[in-house]
């Protein structure tokens, strides 16, 4: 549920998804003290004394780092209705999801008439500092071009609504705002991680993966390292 993907609750009952948003789904520091906790449990001898502390240790570091998680989240959220209020922008509903492996740099969207507003904030900015924003079109009317409906119907559902439409090379893809850009944080533009071709018959087994890939490459790592302000 922490994760950005979230976990369906009700299933069968219900598809909503629920989560908090507050972890990306594969974070280190987070699964690192859980996984060097359980390789020692396993050497350690059944009746050894020091099983209970290994133990508990891992489930401390482990659960203090969700909670900061949490707090992260929460200041995100908190400078980006700051960034809305200098532009005196409504917006209708916000998010706030961490980048890759990370809950210092965080990706803010806020839905708007027309489209979102997207930016990036740290938990290292300064107290006084204000996000940029910038305006992505949802472009909604690109979904006459779309043949099956319910295809549509199940990927808004699966983006929670906040969602793009682009034509590219006659193509519709539907971009999934939650799970962030490629490398928001170096061009503002840059293409969605999870993009989904709408055509009838394409290939989307790799949707995620080539998002992720994109993103491990040197320059963007390190140009996110910078923005979170080491």
């Amino acid at each position: 549920m922490c994760t950005v993907y979230g976990t369906g609750l009700l299933t069968p009952f219900s598809e909503q998804r629920f989560s908090f948003d507050t972890i990306f789904v594969a974070d280190p520091l987070y699964t690192i003290p859980l996984l060097i906790a359980s390789v020692v449990l396993l050497i350690l001898k059944s009746d050894s004394t020091a099983r209970a502390r290994v133990a508990i240790t891992g489930l401390i570091l482990s659960s203090a780092y969700m909670t900061f998680a949490f707090y992260a989240h929460a200041k995100a959220i908190g400078k980006c209705e700051t960034a809305l209020q200098s532009r005196n922008i409504n917006a209708t509903s916000i998010i706030a999801t961490p980048t890759l492996m990370n809950t210092v740099l965080w990706n803010i969207v806020a839905a708007d008439t027309g489209g979102y507003w997207n930016g990036y904030c740290s938990v290292l900015d300064a107290e006084n500092e204000i996000p940029e924003l910038t305006f992505i079109p949802q472009q909604v009317y690109l979904s006459d071009s779309i043949q099956s409906k319910e295809d549509l119907a199940k990927m808004i559902q699966f983006a929670d609504g906040f969602y793009t439409l682009t034509n590219e090379e006659g193509k519709i893809r539907f971009n999934v705002l939650r799970f962030g850009q490629v490398s928001g944080w170096i061009d503002p533009a840059s293409k969605c991680a999870f993009s989904f071709d709408m055509t009838p018959g394409a290939d989307n087994s790799m949707v995620v993966q080539q998002g992720r890939i994109e993103t491990t490459k040197k320059e963007v790592l390190e140009a996110m390292v910078e923005r979170m302000g080491f």
